[in-house]
């Protein structure tokens, strides 16, 4: 995994956050020079919350 962060740029400096809910997952990593990474994971009924977003940055 840590080879996929490199090959962004991305030096990862901690160990992974986990926050899970029963509606999503979410998960931080410590990175050099950029603060965090941040991911989450949706459910099949949160499908929708990346369309959403995107109307809602407009």
């Amino acid at each position: 995994m840590r080879a996929g962060f490199t090959a962004h740029g991305l030096r990862p400096t901690g160990r992974w956050r986990v926050r899970p809910r029963p509606w999503w997952v979410l998960l931080r990593l410590d990175v050099e020079e950029h603060g965090a990474v941040w991911f989450k994971a949706n459910p099949p009924a949160g499908a929708f919350e990346g369309g959403l977003t995107t109307a809602l940055a407009r």
